[in-house]
């Protein structure tokens, strides 16, 4: 089983993203943000959220449908 991650723009999009992905019963998890800053710089503030490669299409269109929703 291969892990894939999906990378929002904020903690607060994650949160969100994860949120919605339970709802449609996809498994994931938001990466440690600690783990993220260091790889990225202390500016960046994406996050990533974690899915299993066989749910990484349905999480990515999940993703497109919470953007729209934003207004983004």
């Amino acid at each position: 089983m291969e892990i894939k991650r999906i990378t929002c723009r904020s903690a607060i999009e994650a949160a969100a993203l994860k949120a919605w992905l339970e709802e449609a019963n996809i498994n994931c998890i938001i990466f440690d943000e600690t783990n993220s800053k260091v790889a990225r710089g202390l500016l960046d503030q994406t996050m990533d959220v974690m899915v299993k490669e066989e749910d990484l299409e349905r999480a990515n269109a999940i993703y497109k449908e919470l953007l729209k929703a934003n207004g983004n």
